[in-house]
């Protein structure tokens, strides 16, 4: 990846969204790549989208079970997949492609011709340049970090990589908080934007252990870490959570929840319907994207109502001094 990274002859890179769990609510769609890296390296990015639509769900389970695929039963869980898949692009600053793999993968059915799902697309589509010419800087503050070297020794089924990694980054995305996953070269080459929290997800070989060390040590960015090679992230959102907390990491939403952040949007997504509190970074105002209902925030904190599976988009307007 990193090669690639450094080429000048790559421009864009592309991959579906990860296939560890895509539920509505408790899942994640994240990416298969080290989204801080590709843009550190002036790179773009393509997200495939895969999901199936209600119309286009398959009969049965033709991939056996093992890996989820994100499959809409309803209208609402359609229109939820498509707003939630198209506002974390917008938000995280990736381009977006329809992928229609029935008939390849399973029984032929149309998945993305739907009239109404075609309307919402041209909606969305039209109202996307007013989201594209605000401020998208990162906001993040907390970064997994992934050595190559280190992947490099594992093979594709290594037990403790698919679970304290490759599945775990389910977890990652419901701490109310976003996350970067960066690789470590550019971590410590400060390429990235500056983090309040590492959490070294891969990193195991000694050369890649004493670079990190050294890293950290003249910098004020925390770690999740033990330092030695058997290390990976405990599967447990509380503790994480935890550690977030202790290294002042924002969490916008203090529950099990996703969110994706910058400078003027934030992208919140839970499972249950009902009020649910939003913590902004500062006391603002503005507009809620797939509502256009007005949202104030005076003391940076606005409750806000949310559908079964519901995502909100804030466009931030103003903000006290």
């Amino acid at each position: 990846m990193g090669k690639i990274l450094q080429s000048r002859d790559i421009d864009y890179l592309v991959s579906p969204f990860n296939y560890a769990d895509r539920t509505l609510g408790s899942g994640l769609l994240l990416e298969h790549v080290p989204l801080a890296s590709v843009y550190a390296h002036g790179k773009a990015f393509f997200e495939e989208n895969d999901l199936y639509t209600d119309t286009g769900r398959p009969d049965g389970d033709f991939r056996g079970g093992n890996i989820s695929i994100g499959v809409a039963e309803t209208w609402e869980e359609t229109l939820a997949y498509l707003r939630l898949s198209f506002g974390q692009a917008i938000i995280r600053g990736k381009h977006q492609w329809f992928a229609e793999l029935a008939g390849w993968l399973g029984e032929f059915k149309e998945n993305f011709s739907n009239p109404r799902y075609l309307d919402e697309v041209r909606h969305l589509n039209d109202r996307a340049d007013e989201l594209l010419i605000r401020d998208r800087r990162s906001v993040t503050e907390l970064a997994f970090v992934l050595d190559e070297k280190s992947v490099a020794h594992l093979t594709l089924d290594h037990k403790g990589f698919l679970k304290h990694v490759y599945r775990a980054s389910v977890s990652w995305g419901h701490t109310g908080a976003p996350f970067d996953l960066v690789l470590l070269e550019d971590l410590v080459e400060n390429r990235c934007p500056p983090y309040r929290l590492v959490v070294p997800a891969c990193v195991k070989i000694s050369e890649s252990i004493d670079r990190l060390r050294e890293w950290l040590g003249r910098t004020s960015t925390r770690a999740w870490w033990d330092g030695t090679p058997e290390w990976y992230p405990p599967v447990d959102a509380a503790a994480l959570i935890g550690r977030m907390e202790g290294a002042g990491v924002h969490r916008y939403i203090a529950e099990d929840a996703t969110a994706w952040a910058n400078a003027s949007m934030v992208l919140i997504h839970v499972a249950e319907p009902g009020m649910h509190t939003i913590r902004f970074r500062r006391p603002c105002g503005g507009m809620e994207f797939f509502s256009n209902q007005k949202f104030d925030a005076p003391s940076g904190d606005c409750d806000w109502p949310f559908e079964t599976n519901g995502t909100a988009l804030f466009l931030i307007e103003s903000q006290a001094v």
